[in-house]
């Protein structure tokens, strides 16, 4: 143990002082004989020793007060304690949150402001040659500086400036790369802090496991850094959203009206009464409306647009909501289309609904086949025959449907395969006539070919089951659809894809059901018969998309072309993979951009301004039979503008997660529970942390118990003594 202040133990030689008035005033009585004193004897006999034990103890209690005076004024320290030297050189991580929950706060500073402050003050006081390095846990973990560094000014510099909230902080993914940094760090004695609001979504149970892998491989450090939980969190925790945007439609059309919604979420328990949500399209505020969200509800908020030009349109919601911007706005981007060019190639020509393709083209064209005024199709289909395949024919389809078509020449499979592997979209639909060894042999190939799945063996009325039983018919089965293209019919009022009955269909194979050593990856199941079959799966082949249907698409083997459901089924699958031709315009923040331009653009410069409105300059590159543009720092949210080398603009939205939306954050306990789980301290001001770096330091301060020993003796005395008096009289 040392002391602080050393000299100030020659204090406690003040015990003295008790000592010698409690002698003294043992001494000052004289003893008279009294006659009738031997009465008396028997009880000064009897409370002779109690006496002497309560004034022995009132004494020790007044010896005891300047001893433990002195004490706490000398500050003793437990030196064994201590972690470092106290003048240590430390390498420090420093894990920052900048996650878009730290945007909460007081009425005078954000959490993230309050922490980048703390964090500069612990830069500022730390001891000099000691090296640190700041990392951004938001996101992908991202240093601050190029390298941990003793500039601890440049450090400093960098904390100040502006930093870019960013999506939910990876906590294991975080602690890993601190382990990481520490390669590159020179002293010995190592610590981390992690500074946070702690939100209690980011600490779910859910990610307990990698965060335990993420310590494990901490604490088994030749040199075992000092962890410390460090949380800034001040603030209502109140904070409504807009979780999301939908549109009524895959593909837009020109002046085809549309509705936008956007799902509303409260999750504190504040009510707005009189919420204002407001609709901007391409910049230009177009709609508002007025919506009531209580404590702890959801809403919706519909709007009707209409696009009355092709190309893309951004779309921005937002909502008068509370102090937590990030999340008060969503954005979106829309390609809105003249027309899909559609090619049906019929395998089986016929009149009067006897041909594979005639329900196809009303359901495809239902205005034309109508002959409606006014109303245009979005879907323009072309009907030709298998044996007219050709290179010329495929030009600028978006979706190749193949319907009951018996087999294809060599040449045109070909053909099919590029347009697919280049982009293009293609349904096959079975029948009667369809060479299914062709099918297996030349079109599925083993997984290398186009065809998603095999074909195995006809199924239905007077087939065998699966399992040997006589079938019957079959309908698909009533569920929750996952598939972008029927996800639309988990709404019972778009339609109810079980309402028609199958008497005969073709068998897709299932995964793990063809020959060995057949690719079953990125297989996907739009949606499966009550038989256990699938109806219709699809695969990624190249930039473009195969769906492959177990059932024709006329009325030959059911009665679905009769059903309400077939004409949304078809305008869903066909406009699905149209729009699955270019690459996502709604990414989320971090994720990679990505375009696609004519190849003839090859070499030329694009220009992609971002939502701070910084100009990026980025060469259009060649993939396969495209050009490419890419850019892959999309931290910030918002619209990102790409003006083509022909002037042509592509919108991009960037939105930010909305798991950071829920801001409750974990209390005290919970602190306490996890930092013990960590093995880690937890602070929640930088005066606790000071104290803490100066236990480290110097060990533990003993004086604060010490003076509570004190303050017992002070008045405890001061009882027993009134105690004591009233025991006498």
């Amino acid at each position: 143990m040392n002391f602080t202040n050393p000299f100030l133990l020659g204090g406690m030689a003040a015990f003295s002082i008790p000592l010698v008035i409690h002698l003294l005033n043992k001494r000052r009585f004289k003893v008279v004989a009294w006659g009738a004193m031997h009465l008396l004897a028997p009880i000064i006999k009897k409370n002779h020793r109690r006496i002497e034990l309560e004034q022995l103890l009132l004494l020790l209690m007044r010896i005891g007060i300047p001893i433990l005076l002195s004490l706490c004024l000398a500050q003793p320290v437990l030196t064994k304690m201590r972690t470092y030297q106290q003048n240590d050189k430390l390498s420090t991580v420093f894990l920052l949150d900048n996650s878009f929950s730290m945007q909460d706060g007081s009425s005078t500073q954000t959490n993230f402001k309050r922490a980048k402050g703390e964090i500069g003050q612990a830069l500022k006081e730390m001891r000099k040659g000691s090296d640190a390095s700041v990392v951004l846990m938001g996101g992908v973990p991202l240093p601050m500086t190029d390298e941990p560094s003793t500039a601890l000014d440049t450090v400093m510099k960098k904390i100040k400036g502006e930093v870019r909230l960013s999506d939910p902080a990876d906590i294991a993914e975080s602690l890993q790369y601190g382990v990481s940094e520490f390669e590159r760090m020179a002293h010995p004695g190592r610590e981390i802090v992690l500074v946070s609001d702690f939100q209690k979504s980011d600490w779910s149970d859910a990610a307990a496991v990698p965060r335990r892998s993420a310590m494990e491989k901490l604490l088994e450090m030749p040199v075992r850094p000092n962890v410390t939980l460090y949380q800034v969190a001040e603030g209502s925790r109140e904070n409504a959203c807009i979780q999301s945007i939908d549109v009524s439609a895959l593909i837009l059309g020109t002046g085809q009206p549309v509705t936008i919604r956007a799902n509303l979420r409260n999750y504190g328990e504040t009510a707005y009464p009189d919420l204002m949500v407001y609709l901007k399209v391409d910049g230009v505020e177009k709609r508002s409306s007025q919506r009531t969200l209580g404590p702890k509800q959801d809403a919706q908020v519909h709007f009707t647009v209409a696009f009355d030009t092709p190309g893309d349109h951004s779309v921005e919601i937002r909502m008068d909501a509370d102090a937590l911007n990030a999340d008060n706005s969503y954005v979106a981007s829309f390609p809105v289309w003249e027309s899909v060019p559609v090619l049906l190639v019929n395998g089986e020509p016929g009149s009067n609904f006897s041909g594979e393709t005639d329900f196809l083209e009303i359901a495809l064209q239902p205005f034309g086949a109508a002959g409606a005024k006014n109303l245009n199709d979005l879907v323009v289909s072309r009907t030709i025959e298998a044996n007219q395949l050709r290179e010329d024919t495929l030009i600028d389809q978006r979706v190749v449907i193949l319907a009951n078509v018996e087999k294809l020449e060599k040449g045109q499979l070909e053909l099919l395969e590029k347009y697919v592997r280049d982009g293009g979209g293609l349904i096959v639909f079975p029948g009667a006539r369809i060479d299914a060894k062709w099918y297996n042999e030349d079109f599925f190939r083993k997984g290398e070919g186009l065809l998603p799945r095999q074909f195995t063996a006809f199924s239905g009325r007077g087939y065998g089951g699966r399992d040997g039983s006589l079938q019957q018919s079959a309908r698909i089965v009533s569920e929750v659809y996952n598939h972008p293209a029927f996800a639309f019919f988990n709404d019972s009022r778009n339609g109810k894809l079980s309402d028609p009955d199958f008497n005969t269909w073709l068998r897709i194979g299932l995964i793990g059901e063809d020959d060995a050593g057949a690719p079953s990856r990125g297989i996907l199941e739009l949606a499966k018969l009550d038989s256990g079959d699938p109806f219709a799966v699809e695969r990624k082949t190249g930039e473009g998309r195969v769906i492959q249907c177990a059932v024709p698409a006329d009325s030959d083997w059911g009665n679905l072309p009769t059903q309400p459901v077939y004409l949304p089924m078809m305008q869903r699958l066909v406009t699905y993979l149209a729009a699955s031709v270019d690459p996502p315009r709604n990414i989320a923040a971090g994720e990679r951009l990505v375009a696609f331009l004519p190849v003839e653009m090859e070499g030329q410069e694009a220009v992609l301004k971002d939502p701070e409105g910084i100009d990026h300059v980025l060469t259009v590159k060649r993939e396969g039979a495209r050009g490419t543009v890419t850019y892959a720092d999309t931290a910030t949210p918002g619209i990102y503008t790409l003006t083509a080398p022909d002037k042509h603009l592509l919108y991009f939205a960037v939105n930010l997660s909305r798991k950071e939306s829920d801001i409750a954050v974990l209390g005290e306990t919970e602190m306490r529970e996890l930092a013990e789980e960590m093995e880690a301290s937890y602070v929640r001001s930088y005066a606790e942390f000071r104290a803490l770096d100066e236990a480290r330091r110097s060990g533990i301060g003993m004086w604060k118990p010490i003076l509570l020993g004190l303050l017992f003796l002070l008045f405890g005395e001061i009882f027993y003594q009134q105690w004591i008096a009233r025991r006498v009289f």
